[in-house]
C-alpha cells in the first residue's frame, strides 16, 4: 500500500515483538494514528520472524477499513439480514431504522430511506455520499485539480436537504434555484448549478439511477450585467502592468492562467515552448480539464517564478499587488487571460489557433493531439507573434 514496512520490532527492550505499518501523513488525520502495531506474542527474533507477514496482512486489512469507513448502506444491509434465533421475529422496520441509525429523524431524507428499505425489503437508493464518490472517481480519470473536489462537497452537501437523488425532479431543482437567487449572483447559481449536475450525472453513468438528469433539464441562462462582468485591461493599464508587474505582462501575451504560470517547473520551459500538463509541479498543481493540456509559445524575456509555496497563495499575493495600481474589482489578474483574446482579435489573428493556445480547443484525434493540441509549434508561433508585435508597436511605443 505504499507505506514503510520494517520486520519485527521491540518496542521495549527485552520485550515481545511487533508488526509495525506506518500510516501516510495524508491519511492520518482520517486513521487518527501514525502508525498500527500488533503484537507477535513471542521475544524469540526467530518465531516473531515467521509470524510477521500474516500479522503485517492483518494490519493491511485494518489500515483498508480505517481508510473506507462503514458505509450507511453497509449498516443497512448488515442490519437487514441479523442473526436471528429459531422461533424469534424480526424487528419491525422503525426499530431496525433505529438501530441502523442510532435515532430516526423524520425530517432526514436518507433516514426515511433506511426506514422505507426495511419496510419494502428494496434496497437503499443511491445518496449523495455514493454519487460524489462515483463522481470522484471518473474525475481522477479526467484530472481534474484536486482543489476542486471540496467545492463540489460543500455544494453536494448545501443541497441534500432538498431530497435524496431519486428524489430530485426539476420542479425542486427550480425550487432551489429561486432560494439561491435570494443570496447569491447569478453566475455562482449557475456554477453551483453545473457541480450538482456534474455529480448526478456520474450516478446515470454508473446505472444506479434511471432517470434524466433534472439539474441539466432545467435551463439557468442568466444576463449578467455588464458593469458586473470582468473586462479585459486598456491600454494604459497594459502600460502599467508592463512597468510593475512582469507577471501579469506574461499572463496577457500567453492567455496563461495565473495557476498554469506559477505551477510550473524550470523543466516545462523549453526552447521558447511552455507545457502545460498533470506531470509533477509544485504543490503537486494540475489543470481543471484535460481540455487545458498544451504547449504554448512564450515570448523571449519570458521567466518563471521558481517559489516554494503554494500555488494559491502566490496568485492570492499577485492579486494584492495588482489591485494596488489597478482598482477597478471588473479587472482582476484573471483579465489578463481576456486581456489576451481581446489582443488577438485587434491583432487579426485565427481565432482556432487562439482557442488552442489558450487551452479552449477541442480536443481529437491522436492521443498526442489531444494533449498538445492540433496545430504545430511553428503555427502557434506565428499566430502568438501578432500580439506580441501588437502590443509592442500600437501599445508599448
Amino acid at each position: 500500500m505504499g507505506r514503510r514496512k520494517h520486520g519485527p520490532r521491540q518496542l521495549k527492550k527485552g520485550g515481545p515483538f511487533f508488526a509495525v505499518l506506518h500510516v501516510q501523513q495524508k491519511d492520518r488525520p482520517l486513521v487518527g494514528k501514525e502508525r498500527l502495531i500488533k503484537s507477535l506474542q513471542t521475544t524469540d527474533h526467530t518465531q516473531a520472524f515467521k509470524r510477521y507477514p500474516t500479522a503485517l496482512s492483518q494490519l493491511e486489512k485494518e489500515l483498508e477499513g480505517l481508510l473506507r469507513p462503514e458505509t450507511l448502506r453497509d449498516r443497512v444491509e448488515a442490519v437487514r439480514d441479523p442473526l436471528v434465533p429459531p422461533g424469534e421475529t424480526s424487528l419491525p422496520p422503525m426499530e431496525l431504522a433505529r438501530l441502523t441509525l442510532g435515532d430516526f429523524n423524520p425530517e432526514d431524507a436518507s433516514h426515511n430511506a433506511v426506514y422505507q428499505s426495511f419496510d419494502t425489503g428494496q434496497p437503499l437508493p443511491p445518496s449523495w455520499d455514493e454519487a460524489l464518490e462515483l463522481w470522484e472517481k471518473e474525475a481522477k480519470r479526467r484530472h481534474l485539480s484536486p482543489a476542486s473536489v471540496p467545492k463540489y462537497q460543500q455544494v453536494v452537501q448545501d443541497f441534500s436537504p432538498f431530497g435524496l437523488p431519486h428524489q430530485i425532479t426539476k420542479d425542486i431543482v427550480r425550487e432551489w434555484i429561486d432560494e439561491m437567487e435570494e443570496e447569491f449572483a447569478p453566475n455562482t447559481i449557475k456554477t453551483k448549478k453545473g457541480y450538482l449536475g456534474a455529480v448526478f450525472e456520474a450516478l446515470i453513468t454508473r446505472d444506479k439511477i434511471d432517470t434524466i438528469n433534472p439539474f441539466k433539464a432545467v435551463k439557468y441562462q442568466p444576463e449578467i450585467p455588464l458593469s458586473e462582468q470582468r473586462r479585459p485591461f486598456t491600454d494604459k493599464e497594459i502600460q502599467v502592468i508592463h512597468q510593475k508587474h512582469p507577471h501579469v505582462f506574461y499572463m496577457l501575451m500567453t492567455g496563461l492562467r495565473s495557476g498554469e504560470f506559477y505551477s510550473r517547473i524550470e523543466e516545462d520551459l523549453c526552447r521558447g515552448f511552455l507545457t502545460i500538463d498533470d506531470q509533477p509541479s509544485k504543490d503537486n498543481w494540475s489543470p481543471k480539464t484535460r481540455s487545458s493540456y498544451r504547449r504554448l509559445p512564450v515570448p523571449p524575456e519570458f521567466q518563471l517564478d521558481l517559489h516554494n509555496i503554494k500555488v494559491r497563495s502566490k496568485s492570492r499575493v499577485l492579486a494584492r499587488e495588482l489591485r494596488k495600481d489597478i482598482k477597478d474589482k471588473h479587472a482582476p489578474v484573471h483579465s489578463a487571460r481576456h486581456t489576451f483574446y481581446s489582443l488577438s482579435r485587434r491583432a487579426d489573428c485565427n481565432d482556432a489557433v487562439i482557442e488552442a493556445i489558450t487551452g479552449h480547443a477541442k480536443k481529437e484525434g491522436s492521443r498526442v493531439a489531444q494533449s498538445y493540441g492540433n496545430f504545430s509549434d511553428e503555427v502557434l508561433l506565428r499566430e502568438i507573434q501578432k500580439v506580441w508585435g501588437f502590443v509592442e508597436a500600437k501599445i508599448l511605443n
